[in-house]
């Protein structure tokens, strides 16, 4: 089998290269291990130069296992998902649903876990089941998206760092959410307490409690840019605009979400700290609003939308290429893996 390029589509400075078998879909995990083995450095070649890879045609009947094997050959796994923030269940050993946000949300355009000290590589997605309307995924260049943002945000943001605070509701109180949130439970996988003061030690985190049972997070000061790990480019990689209280209601507005605008309205109005994610600059003194909704417009003109079927994988350099959805109805099966380091 030879890697066939079909047509390529300009995601905002990144290539997503179609490719299908030029014999049709593998016959046997023989096959098609041969095949990635053969290709490993086309493949990875084409990920560090463009950004992402789309493979088409290629699961076949294999379906997932496929996604296995691609994930395999791509490099290392993250070991967990421990202080992710969007609803996920893990599904095996390499892989895990996608979001299980709801159809009524998009998915803003951001990088992987970029709110934590470590994060992936590279990260992967298989389509398992298309949505029967919208549903699909965004994709923007992330150096494109520095070069528009205002000079300004650009001067604040690297000489200043971020300092991110999470509001995580307990299980039985997901209401109060104020963004994308997890319950606290589900965060640190445990539901106690003292098991999460002793991950949250380990990793440098700081916690503690309000009296409704709401954990505040921090996972410590980190930079709005990151050097690639494998090219030491400076990167845009943050994710201050999920965690703008004024992002999140432009994010509610946008996607038509009236309860949850209501209730952010109220909570903006009160300064409502305790049920309110924040954002400021690492040394605590606050970011001006208008930076932080000059980014959020800026994702919002970025995004190039890309149409997954079923089978697809897609591989991102979870640096470079910036991710997301758009609203969906009917049912949708997206997995994903998470890619500790390039292989």
């Amino acid at each position: 089998m030879s890697i066939a390029p079909q047509w390529t589509v300009g995601i905002a400075g990144a290539l997503v290269t179609l490719c299908e078998n030029a014999d049709g879909s593998p016959r046997s995990r023989d096959e098609l291990e041969r095949w990635l083995h053969d290709h490993h450095a086309v493949l990875r070649a084409h990920l560090l130069a463009n950004g992402g890879v789309l493979l088409r045609g290629f699961a076949g009947e294999l379906r997932e296992e496929a996604f296995h094997a691609v994930l395999d050959m791509v490099g290392a796994p993250m070991e967990d998902y421990v202080g992710g923030s969007t609803p996920r269940k893990r599904l095996s050993s390499r892989t895990y649903t996608a979001t299980e946000l709801g159809g009524e949300y998009s998915v803003a355009l951001h990088q992987e876990m970029s709110y934590l000290p470590v994060a992936p590589e590279a990260i992967a997605f298989y389509c398992a089941r298309a949505a029967q309307a919208g549903g699909r995924s965004v994709l923007a260049d992330a150096r494109e998206v520095a070069r528009s943002l205002p000079n300004e945000v650009l001067a604040s943001f690297g000489r200043h760092g971020i300092l991110i605070t999470r509001a995580l509701p307990p299980r039985r109180s997901l209401y109060l959410a104020s963004g994308i949130s997890r319950p606290w439970q589900d965060v640190f996988g445990t539901d106690h307490r003292g098991a999460v003061l002793d991950i949250a030690a380990k990793r440098r985190w700081q916690v503690s409690w309000c009296d409704d049972g709401t954990l505040h997070l921090k996972h410590g000061a980190t930079p709005a840019f990151r050097s690639h790990p494998k090219t030491g480019e400076d990167i845009w990689f943050n994710q201050a605009h999920y965690y703008s209280p004024d992002c999140m209601l432009r994010w509610a507005v946008r996607d038509g979400r009236t309860l949850q605008e209501h209730y952010l309205r109220r909570l903006l109005e009160r300064g409502d700290h305790e049920h309110l994610n924040h954002v400021t600059a690492a040394d605590g003194s606050p970011l001006p609003a208008k930076y932080l909704l000059a980014i959020w417009e800026t994702l919002v003109a970025a995004e190039r939308p890309v149409e997954m079927t079923v089978g697809d994988i897609l591989l991102l350099d979870n640096y470079r290429v910036m991710h997301g959805r758009d609203r969906f109805s009917g049912a949708r099966a997206m997995q994903a893996g998470l890619i500790a380091t390039l292989g």
